[in-house]
């Protein structure tokens, strides 16, 4: 008779599968990973696929333990009581369950709802490779001179607009919204304790330079020849015949519809172990789950959505089940701020050095150097994925605050990751 636990895990994402690949290597319970999909959506990339840059595509098959069991399907329902996890089907009544003794959530984010419908006929959003891959054969499409505009100026926006510029010189790209706000020094301070930004300054020194156009100002209204922005106050129309949204991310449904604690954003709410209160065997990591404050840096804000949270996440809810499987308590999570990395085309890149908080400390790593760090992170993100097949290698900034107890390392065995 099989006593082994078993652990499932929604969401094959940075820390869907990190977490999975250790718990594999730790071999404490048999792992079962839940998606939708076949294949790794790289989000970090996929700037680069709209651009009509980047095609590789990462099969899960290739990227999970042979210990780990692969489900395909979409989890529609998590019964915390009866340790049960309900998945999609065509009928309804024979939805599937699949049974767990411990749960992990980690079905990712997704893009926010455009503010306003979109009947421009070029009009996309950054959603996965396939959309990406879609936006790029209307670029292509494009006759020179045509207007293409990103709608949202951070991270993602702007990383697609310089991608768009320089692999598309004959175009004219506008990107429009706040430039990368979360870098802007607080709206609470005065005018006298304000500094300037080097970060934001040498955004808008490489978007000079590429010839992208900025409007900081937010799409309203969107027509079948352009849309309108507005900005104090006013609003003026912008004709363009392609338009792709970037503005933020949202989370799925399934922990609202599960009954667990939500924030208002949705996300899951866990402690700073990543368990959810009041359920000890239910836990979450990545954009799906609001870890408490206490996590992340100096204390001020919970982590950040990004794969440079994501990824910690993973490997602690990992940790900690390892902890709670042998007898031990689970530690609380420690992140410190280190590196943001911007890609501002292939031959400019932009590393902006943080401190524990993840306030911009004024050092940059910029122009060709500052490609070849988020060149050397965005490959460095799925060589850690795949190395924690064989040892659990990955480590995070702030790591260090926390003694984890050591994983066991035996030795994978069995059939290679299946497929239902």
């Amino acid at each position: 008779m099989n006593t082994r636990e078993t652990i499932a895990i929604v969401g094959a994402g940075y820390a869907g599968i990190l977490c999975a690949n250790r718990l594999a290597r730790a071999d404490v319970a048999d792992v079962v990973l839940i998606n939708d999909r076949d294949d790794l959506v790289h989000r970090v990339r996929l700037h680069e696929v709209a651009a009509g840059h980047y095609r590789r595509r990462f099969p899960l098959r290739h990227m999970l333990s042979p210990r780990v069991r692969l489900v395909r399907g979409r989890a529609v329902r998590i019964d915390a009581v009866a340790r049960t996890l309900v998945l999609d089907s065509t009928a309804p009544q024979t939805n599937a369950a699949l049974s767990f003794d411990r749960v992990v959530l980690a079905s990712g984010s997704g893009l926010a709802r455009p503010p306003c419908a979109s009947p421009l006929p070029g009009a996309r959003a950054l959603v996965d490779h396939e959309e990406a891959a879609a936006f790029a054969r209307v670029v292509a499409a494009l006759p020179e001179g045509a207007h293409v505009v990103v709608a949202g100026a951070g991270a993602t926006g702007l990383e697609l607009a310089a991608e768009l510029k320089e692999a598309h010189a004959r175009l004219r790209v506008t990107l429009v919204g706040a430039l990368l706000s979360h870098l802007e020094p607080a709206a609470t301070a005065s005018r006298a304790t304000q500094k300037r930004v080097p970060a934001l300054d040498a955004a808008r020194a490489a978007l000079a330079v590429l010839g992208v156009v900025h409007l900081a100002g937010a799409v309203i209204h969107v027509d079948d020849s352009g849309c309108v922005v507005e900005h104090d106050n006013q609003r003026g129309h912008v004709d363009a015949a392609a338009l792709v949204w970037a503005t933020g991310f949202s989370v799925p449904g399934l922990a609202r519809a599960s009954g667990l604690p939500v924030d208002d954003d949705g996300r899951l709410i866990v402690d700073d172990t990543l368990r959810v209160p009041g359920h000890d065997h239910v836990f979450g990591c990545g954009d799906a789950a609001r870890a408490p404050a206490s996590c992340a840096g100096d204390g001020e804000r919970s982590p950040r959505m990004a794969c440079a949270t994501a990824m910690p996440m993973g490997a602690h809810v990992a940790d900690s089940i390892v902890r709670a499987v042998r007898g031990h308590a689970p530690l609380p999570l420690h992140i410190d701020g280190a590196v943001q990395c911007l890609s501002l085309g292939r031959r400019r890149g932009l590393a902006v050095l943080m401190d524990r908080g993840e306030h911009p400390t004024g050092r940059l790593v910029t122009g060709f150097a500052g490609a070849v760090v988020k060149e050397s992170i965005c490959r460095g993100v799925i060589g850690a994925l795949r190395l924690e097949r064989y040892a659990p290698v990955y480590r995070w900034p702030g790591q260090h605050r926390v003694s984890q107890a050591p994983l066991l390392l035996a030795a994978p065995t069995g059939s290679r990751a299946s497929v239902v």
